[in-house]
């Protein structure tokens, strides 16, 4: 649905042309100064922003230059002066109504009592609008305005955040220890923000311990290979070696262990520490998996 807004004309007339949401907002005219911040706030679309003159009986634009030349110097309207300001605004609802299929909202920032014309039309046309502000004395309405800024400023922070988490969430593919380290690394100084500040200290200490169990896991192997090539001449045992990656693995050929053992028993022995250090790694790679896993169910929520 289109969403256009209908903004009251202030009485500030600077002597310099300017746009219209310049020359109507004004230091001497909080009300309208805050419909304005409050637009650009949300970032409604210029494009379908436009100001009503009851002074000049006028439809004018969000970006349209204007200047206090343009008004007369009394200004005086009567309430059986809107005819040309009527006009206007039926053929501008009409275009809207007729592009968008009747799809159309209009949100009225100004008096009812003033503009009581326009919400006659709006009815007469059946299309729904909302007065904004409407009951809220005049003193009162800018802090209003105010109020309604810092929740669309606070609904667009909630967006941002939402959004880095789901950047964040898309970072976990793989689940590997670079992914951990490239997040911690990234992310850890909003994880408080995200609401997995606890679970950002678990993958600190699985990453920190993923990297002493792969030290510790390599260190075991080249001990092993280093002997095994100390003790084998023949190549049979470094053979042996060469495919072993786990412990279930070491047994698959029974008699072919027990023959080995019996030779190089303390390679055999090393290969089996290595082995064993493989496995607290792979591990430790596991709880980090589990970590980034659960990570990314905490940043869906």
């Amino acid at each position: 649905m289109k969403r256009i807004a209908f903004v009251t004309e202030s009485k500030n007339r600077p002597e310099k042309p300017m746009p219209a949401y310049q020359f109507y907002a004004g230091p001497n005219n909080r009300w309208v100064k805050g419909i304005v911040d409050y637009m650009e706030a949300r970032e409604f679309p210029h494009e379908h922003i436009y100001f009503l003159s009851l002074v000049k009986e006028e439809v004018i634009h969000y970006e349209q230059e204007i200047s206090s030349e343009d008004y007369e110097a009394v200004e005086y309207y009567s309430s059986k002066k809107k005819s040309k300001l009527t006009q206007q605004i039926k053929q501008l609802l009409k275009s809207y109504t007729d592009e968008h299929n009747g799809q159309i909202y209009v949100e009225l920032h100004l008096s009812r009592s003033n503009y009581s014309f326009l919400t006659r039309i709006l009815e007469d046309m059946d299309i729904p609008y909302h007065v904004e502000a409407d009951g809220i004395p005049l003193g009162p309405k800018q802090t209003h305005y105010k109020q309604l800024i810092q929740e669309e400023l606070d609904r667009k922070r909630i967006r941002e955040i939402q959004r880095e988490k789901w950047s964040l969430t898309s970072l976990i593919k793989e689940k590997t220890p670079q992914e951990a380290k490239h997040i911690l690394d990234t992310f850890a100084p909003k994880a408080k923000l995200f609401g997995v500040e606890d679970l950002f200290q678990e993958l600190r200490d699985n990453l920190k311990k993923h990297y002493q169990a792969d030290r510790d896991m390599r260190k075991a192997r080249e001990e092993a290979d280093e002997l095994a090539i100390k003790e084998d001449t023949t190549g049979e045992l470094e053979d042996f070696f060469r495919n072993q990656y786990s412990i279930s693995n070491l047994f698959e050929d029974i008699d072919q262990y027990e023959n080995l053992k019996s030779k190089y028993g303390k390679a055999i022995a090393k290969l089996q520490r290595a082995l064993i250090k493989r496995e607290y790694e792979s591990q430790n790679r596991h709880k980090l998996q589990g970590t980034l896993l659960k990570i990314q169910i905490a940043l869906l929520k």
